[in-house]
């Protein structure tokens, strides 16, 4: 985030464990290439990163484009985004960047990236066949350039960003053919395209509904129709599939709010027989049965009694199974066991007896990641070289020794933003990381 006069804050919470011996609180996951759980490169702290096989490519372009940087702490999430960053570069061979590490003899992880680089340069871009788009709008759409790299694989992502394109606008026939550019050693890109015309959803149907009335699903789906079902006007909705995918999602999330876990939603898009323009949307409804709960079961939780964490739960034995009530459900409990110093998830499983029909057992499992509640250890603020560090502390809320309430850092973050200073596109970040004192 960017403070009013473009600089940059972030904030870190250094935590460790209330015990007799320090303890680190580290992200749990496999590592990338660990040889032994000793060498696990996981949570230790990054003493360098070196670009491997790099010829062209500027070694300190490529670590600027990475989150992995030296005294972070090493984490397998932001190691796979960091892959995810250099390939969507378009400056690597698709599938060639890799990642591995190494241990220093003071326990820090050396980075090593892997990487193949693209040779061959686009010598012309062409779109053949587009009326209402424009050249520069597709090459903005595309991101392919003439000069730039020869990447097949992004060649296929442009191709398939200018269809989804087209099929927003409402052209639904569209087809969009990479005729050069799929071999990395075309000197050309070459794109035929096939708009075809505007398509209006004239009507909207539903089929197999029972528990719900047509009219009500209506109201739950974002897509539109001809307001005089039938009668299509330059005026009607153009047919949107990304639209329908949306209304699929959210059919079904009012089926689960109704009971029916089972339920199932296709689509059928039926073309207009007098008019190439139009078409009806059915959606196919499989309700299956709604189902109630029968029981309740909380496992795992080790930190809190299980009567506590009840209270503030309300899913009920004997209601219909609501899917919004055990999303709420898991936020609360994930809440009220972080407000202790626990870091914690809440995953929900649901087992339905093929031998009492209608009826689903409901388990909130909670993972607990730490032994005993962590406490905020140094609190340290990088980056305001505007704003005055009393500021911004005084908006935390929180303080070196108390113990760590980690639902308070999205608060704090909150408050933060309330002062008005800092860019609203690039807002505060609060991270945990281990106390650098931790073993």
């Amino acid at each position: 985030m960017k403070a009013c006069f473009g600089w940059s804050v972030r904030m870190f919470a250094f935590a460790c464990a209330m015990s007799a011996v320090p303890r680190a609180v580290i992200a749990q996951g496999p590592g990338l290439l660990p040889a032994t759980v000793a060498d696990n490169p996981t949570g230790k702290i990054v003493a360098q990163v070196l670009p491997v096989d790099v010829k062209s490519v500027d070694p300190e372009y490529i670590r600027s484009l990475m989150h992995t940087r030296p005294g972070k702490p090493y984490e397998d999430a932001v190691v796979n985004e960091d892959v995810r960053r250099l390939l969507n570069s378009r400056l690597f061979v698709p599938g060639s960047v890799s990642i591995s590490t190494a241990l220093t003899a003071d326990g820090r992880v050396t980075v090593f990236v892997k990487v193949k680089e693209l040779t061959g340069t686009i010598q012309d871009v062409r779109f053949i066949g587009s009326q209402h788009l424009s050249p520069d709008e597709l090459v903005d759409l595309t991101q392919i350039r003439r000069g730039g790299p020869m990447n097949p694989t992004m060649n296929q992502l442009g191709r398939t960003a200018i269809l989804n394109k087209l099929r927003d606008d409402g052209r639904y026939y569209a087809s969009v053919e990479v005729v050069e550019g799929a071999a990395i050693t075309d000197r050309n890109v070459v794109f035929q395209i096939v708009e075809g015309p505007v398509v209006r959803v004239k009507g909207i149907e539903f089929r197999g509904n029972t528990a719900a009335m047509s009219g009500r699903l209506k109201t739950v789906i974002v897509s539109g129709s001809a307001l005089f079902p039938g009668f299509v006007t330059p005026l009607t909705p153009k047919l949107n599939p990304s639209a329908i995918e949306e209304d699929k999602k959210k059919l079904l999330a009012y089926y689960h709010r109704l009971g029916h876990i089972d339920a199932m939603i296709s689509e059928e898009v039926v073309p207009d027989v007098n008019d190439i323009g139009a078409v009806a949307i059915v959606y196919h409804i499989a309700e299956g049965r709604p189902y109630t709960v029968r029981a309740i079961r909380i496992e795992g939780n080790k930190s809190l009694p299980e009567e506590r964490i009840r209270k503030v739960t309300a899913l009920k034995i004997g209601e219909r199974y609501d899917i919004d009530v055990v999303t709420a459900d898991e936020k609360r409990i994930e809440m009220l066991i972080g407000n202790a110093g626990f870091k914690t998830f809440v995953a929900t499983e649901k087992f339905a007896d093929p031998n009492v029909p209608g009826v689903v057992d409901v388990q909130y499992r909670v993972v607990e990641q730490n032994k005993e509640p962590d406490r905020v250890g140094r609190i340290l603020i990088e980056g305001n070289t505007i704003t005055d560090q009393r500021v911004i502390l005084n908006q935390l809320g929180f303080f070196p020794g108390q113990i760590l309430q980690r639902p308070m850092l999205e608060r704090a973050k909150n408050s933060l933003m309330r002062l008005g200073l800092f860019d609203m596109e690039d807002p505060p970040t609060i991270e945990e990381i281990p106390n650098e004192f931790d073993s």
